[in-house]
C-alpha cells in the first residue's frame, strides 16, 4: 500500500508542476503577445508601437525637419511611432510589457531609446490610400500606384476596375497625369520671355544689380557691424582697411515659401547674426514687398 500512496503523490505532484508550467507558458506568451505587436514573421522589421500627440511632435521636431506643418485637426491629431525591437521600446513600456498603438506617451518618452528615427510625411484625409512598408535595403525614395488604365495618360481617372501600377509623383486621382510636357504654343510664349531677359541682362547687372552687391559687400562707405579694421600697406603707406568677414548669402524664393524664408531670417536674427549680407531674388511682387518689410536687399 506504502508505495501505492508514493506513487500517487508523485503523480499528483507531476501534473500540479505540470499545470504550473502550462500557466507559465501561456502567461509568457500573452506577455510576448503584447510586446511584440506584430506577429513573428514581422520581428525582424517591426516589433512595437506607440502613439505621440501630434502638437508635441511638431513642438519637438519642427525647426530642424524644415516645412511648416499644417494645423493639427480631428482624426490627425496623434503620430504612430514603430519600434524596430525591445531595445527601442520606451522603458515605461518595456517595464510594463505592453505595447500597441493604444499606448500614448510624450515624445520625449516614446524616442528616448531611438538611436535614428526616419519621419515620413503623408497627407491626411486620403480616400482609398495604402501604404506598404517593405524590408528591403535603404531607400529614401517613395514609389506610386495608381489604378490607371496602361499605357494612358489617366485623363478619365481613377478606374478601380484595373490593377495597380507604377506611376509618376505628380499623378493624381482627378486627372492622372498631372505634369504634361510643353506645348508649341507654351515654349513661344517663354520663348519671348526668355530674349527679353538676355536682351536687358547685361544692362540689369551693370545698372542695378551691382550697386546693390556693392551695398551689402560693405563697400561704398557701408560697413557691416561683423567687418573688422585691419592695416594695410601700400607704397611705403599704412591705411586702414575693413575687411569683410562675412560671405554673401544669395537666395531666390516665391510667396509660396515665403514662410520658410521668414523663420530663417527671425531665427538669425534671434541668433544675433548679422543679415544685412543676404540677397533675395524674388519671384513675385508680395514676395518682394516681404523682403522690403524686413529690410533685406
Amino acid at each position: 500500500i506504502g508505495p501505492n500512496n508514493n506513487n500517487n503523490c508523485d503523480c499528483e505532484q507531476h501534473q500540479q508542476e505540470s499545470s504550473s508550467s502550462k500557466t507559465t507558458t501561456t502567461r509568457r506568451n500573452k506577455v510576448e503577445d503584447l510586446v511584440s505587436f506584430f506577429p513573428k514573421t514581422m520581428e525582424n522589421l517591426f516589433y512595437g508601437s506607440a502613439r505621440v500627440k501630434r502638437d508635441d511632435f511638431m513642438q519637438s521636431y519642427e525647426a530642424t525637419l524644415g516645412i511648416p506643418f499644417d494645423r493639427t485637426s480631428y482624426g490627425n491629431e496623434d503620430v504612430v511611432l514603430l519600434y524596430s525591437d525591445a531595445n527601442a521600446m520606451p522603458s515605461s513600456l518595456n517595464k510594463d510589457k505592453s505595447s500597441s498603438s493604444r499606448v500614448l506617451l510624450s515624445t520625449k518618452e516614446a524616442t528616448e531609446n531611438c538611436h535614428v528615427m526616419k519621419v515620413v510625411l503623408t497627407e491626411a484625409n486620403n480616400n482609398n490610400h495604402c501604404m506598404a512598408l517593405v524590408g528591403q535595403w535603404e531607400s529614401y525614395h517613395i514609389w506610386k500606384y495608381m489604378r490607371l488604365p496602361p499605357d494612358s495618360e489617366g485623363r478619365n481617372g481613377i478606374d478601380p476596375k484595373v490593377p495597380l501600377r507604377h506611376v509618376a509623383r505628380t499623378h493624381n486621382e482627378r486627372f492622372g497625369k498631372a505634369q504634361v510636357i510643353p506645348r508649341n504654343y507654351n515654349v513661344a510664349i517663354y520663348e519671348k520671355l526668355l530674349l527679353q531677359y538676355m536682351n536687358n541682362l547685361s544692362n540689369v547687372l551693370d545698372t542695378q544689380l551691382q550697386p546693390i552687391l556693392h551695398r551689402i559687400a560693405g563697400r561704398d562707405g557701408y560697413i557691416g557691424k561683423h567687418d573688422k579694421k585691419k592695416k594695410k600697406s601700400t607704397n611705403n603707406s599704412t591705411e586702414e582697411v575693413y575687411t569683410i568677414e562675412n560671405t554673401i548669402i544669395v537666395l531666390t524664393c516665391n510667396y509660396g515659401q515665403s514662410e520658410l524664408l521668414l523663420n530663417f531670417l527671425c531665427n538669425c536674427r534671434s541668433k544675433g547674426f548679422d543679415t544685412s549680407r543676404i540677397l533675395v531674388f524674388p519671384t513675385d511682387k508680395k514676395t518682394k514687398e516681404l523682403m522690403d518689410n524686413f529690410g533685406i536687399a
